[in-house]
């Protein structure tokens, strides 16, 4: 990008690219002269101080919010590649779901504005967050559009969703259009490789229910190993191989429903409950442990009467999330990152119900005086 080749793989001579956030961000920390070794220490070190900053505004509690960034650093990844996606994937996921909390809470229009942009800029380091922004939407417009009468929304809360999805829809429209002036196609958005570890999760040439590695294709039959490597070899454009991709692994998914059933599952569970890193599975059962809590707890909690939906919110960014993430490939502890920001939700919003219904207490004593 910085010799002005554009946004092109040179090394792999092939047009393997993810999308645009983490490169650029690579770009202007080249432009700045700050050695990327150091944004990986500032990330950790921003994370802890959101989530502390985050906890001690709606609990004012120090202890509290100690206990919850020290939490958060345990959980975190302890090895981090130099350059690669995963700091930004924390960092990105960590701020976003920082404003997605205060957003439920506050639900004005300023964090409305300002959770569409960085929602954006976190889908273009991590596209895997569009087909769950777009879920969401469709899932908005059908309760809108039943205008069910258990769905309390009042008027203004449903503008300031429309207005957070236009954000979105029209930021992310305008970012491919640079890219399709540039190259024809989506790429900014999308990146060009994702049907690649969508074949590598559903093909009946490799054992899908273990850790991905490249050389795993080495083990395939001589006599079927270049006509399983064959979709994966660039012929002519990215996109031809990508559309060729996606048909293999969906006539797999068709031709072998059981296999690839099991596959998912498999992966889902490494994402959760059978992860191989213990502070993971530690990490899922304790989401899902504050989730119930908080679900017992909402009605004692005054100061923030809509528990509920936050509730329903954390438990469902925990299964569409984890959910996405199992069609593709696994690879490994590198892919768990992006899961932290999202399981640690329900964990925070528990230590804020938990202070609130302190407080709870402590005002109907003084009424009951």
């Amino acid at each position: 990008m910085l010799s002005g080749n554009g946004f092109i793989d040179n090394i792999r001579n092939d047009e393997i690219l993810p999308s645009i956030g983490h490169p650029f961000l690579l770009a202007v920390l080249e432009l700045l002269k700050i050695d990327s070794r150091y944004f990986i220490y500032v990330s950790i070190v921003l994370c802890i101080i959101l989530v502390f900053s985050l906890l001690l505004k709606f609990t004012n509690s120090i202890p509290l919010s100690a206990i919850g960034s020290t939490l958060y650093l345990y959980f975190c990844p302890s090895v981090f590649l130099q350059d690669g996606v995963e700091i930004s994937l924390l960092l990105f996921g960590t701020v976003w779901i920082v404003m997605v909390i205060c957003t439920v809470y506050y639900r004005t229009l300023s964090w409305f504005i300002s959770i569409g942009i960085y929602t954006v800029i976190t889908i273009l380091i991590r596209p895997l967050l569009l087909p769950l922004i777009a879920l969401s939407f469709f899932l908005f417009i059908i309760l809108f559009a039943l205008k069910s009468t258990r769905v309390r929304i009042n008027k203004d809360f449903i503008k300031n969703i429309f207005l957070f999805f236009g954000i979105v829809i029209l930021s992310l429209g305008f970012v491919s259009m640079l890219s399709f002036v540039k190259y024809g196609d989506n790429r900014f958005v999308s990146g060009t490789y994702g049907s690649i570890g969508l074949y590598c999760a559903f093909n009946p040439y490799i054992n899908l229910q273990e850790k991905y590695v490249s050389c795993a294709w080495n083990k395939v039959p001589d006599e079927l190993r270049d006509e399983a490597l064959d979709p994966l070899i660039l012929k002519t454009t990215w996109q031809e191989r990508d559309r060729l991709l996606k048909r293999k692994a969906l006539s797999f998914i068709l031709h072998n429903p059981s296999q690839a059933v099991k596959a998912y599952f498999w992966r889902a569970g490494k994402y959760s409950w059978s992860s191989d890193r213990t502070k993971q599975r530690i990490l899922f059962y304790l989401a899902f442990a504050s989730i119930a809590i908080t679900g017992v707890l909402n009605k004692r909690c005054m100061k923030y009467p809509n528990h509920f939906f936050i509730v329903f919110l954390s438990f469902y960014l925990i299964v569409i999330y984890i959910g996405i993430k199992s069609l593709f490939l696994y690879a490994g502890e590198r892919h768990l990152t992006d899961t932290i920001p999202i399981l640690f939700q329900p964990i925070l919003l528990l230590l804020t119900l938990v202070s609130n219904i302190k407080s709870f207490r402590i005002m109907s004593d003084l009424n009951e005086n």
